[in-house]
């Protein structure tokens, strides 16, 4: 594949990553979904009301981290490609997308079980089962880090892309890390909070970036 179709395809792949995420983010936020401070029997109630909405939120997510995977391996390649010197930093970038998406589709596939089930059973088994998602998601923030941290020193030492793209990138990393940290029972750090909203959204605002410039051409993005 030339490096025109690479950047196309590539760039494809992070806008669709993009759009199914923030379809996927309106339909979950639309459902007023519970917290760490919710009992168990809210939370039974909201999966056992809310099925197919949930199991077609999950659907989307699952598409989503699909073109992200495509995105990663189709970035370190670009940054291969146009600064073969970034290669080591290029695949740390993508291996961290990768084990992130990989985190992230076992968190969702605990919530697709709270779905399957309606909330059947024990409330306090599926309150459990609902922390164990929402701390998976916080789990995947590590990954994520490293794959923003990786990516955006390969372009400061590059120049391939702009360096207010390389800056941002740090900020999508630090959000991260300290929603890894962010482990409070409620309130502004609590995982749902940042973990689960602001670090995402400014990770996706990150590969929405990288798409735009990748969709522009070489002479454009840099």
């Amino acid at each position: 594949m030339n490096e025109n179709a690479l950047s196309r395809w590539t760039g494809l792949a992070g806008l669709a990553t993009v759009i199914l995420a923030l379809v996927a983010f309106a339909v979950f936020g639309t459902l007023s979904p519970p917290n760490e401070t919710d009992s168990a029997p809210d939370i039974a109630s909201f999966f056992a009301d809310n099925r197919t909405a949930l199991a077609g939120l999950v659907y989307l997510v699952a598409l989503s981290f699909g073109f992200n995977l495509v995105f990663f391996v189709g970035l370190r390649d670009v940054l291969r490609r146009r600064a073969p010197d970034t290669e080591m930093l290029a695949t740390v970038g993508a291996a961290g997308g990768v084990v992130f998406i990989a985190v992230a589709y076992v968190g969702f596939g605990v919530l697709l079980q709270l779905v399957y089930r309606e909330g059947a059973g024990d409330p306090d088994t599926q309150k459990t089962l609902f922390d164990i998602y929402t701390l998976n998601i916080t789990m995947a923030s590590v990954p994520t880090a490293v794959a923003a941290i990786a990516t955006t020193i390969a372009v400061l030492q590059s120049g391939v892309f702009p360096k207010w793209l390389a800056w941002y990138g740090f900020a999508v990393a630090a959000a991260h890390l300290v929603g890894m940290g962010a482990l409070a029972r409620d309130g502004f750090f609590a995982p749902s909070v940042i973990g689960g909203y602001i670090a995402p959204l400014m990770f996706y605002a990150w590969v929405l970036a990288f798409s735009v410039l990748l969709l522009r051409g070489p002479a454009k993005a840099a």
